[in-house]
């Protein structure tokens, strides 16, 4: 999987959570290196952070479902229950900030378990 997240705290917690429950982990600091990322290897879900500068969220989001489009995409966000997916988005889920490690791995089962 992708973690993309502009902070490299954020990004790396993520990463480490997500290492130390078996998943093979990447990580991007942008949308840009994230799709670099995505056009040399295979993903079977991004996870990338919506307030980003230059390329958003819904930006990396949008790209990644043309460049993999079955590719699941979990936007995470501090900004909680207020976004909302639109349903061509291609956002499986939203994360919303601040989660705990169970949030974040209940989250990556959830997607894993809907069909691409």
């Amino acid at each position: 999987m992708l973690v993309v997240d502009d902070e490299e705290l954020v990004r790396g917690l993520m990463s480490a959570i997500l290492g130390s429950a078996g998943h093979e982990v990447a990580t991007a600091a942008s949308g840009e290196e994230a799709l670099r990322e995505l056009a040399e290897r295979d993903f079977d879900i991004v996870l990338t952070d919506l307030g980003m500068p230059s390329m958003n969220g819904w930006e990396v989001a949008a790209a990644a479902r043309r460049i993999r489009p079955s590719a699941q995409i979990v936007l995470v966000t501090g900004w909680g229950e207020t976004v909302v997916p639109e349903p061509d988005s291609g956002v499986a889920r939203i994360l919303s900030k601040p989660f705990s490690r169970a949030q974040l791995l209940a989250c990556v089962d959830a997607v894993t378990a809907v069909p691409a």
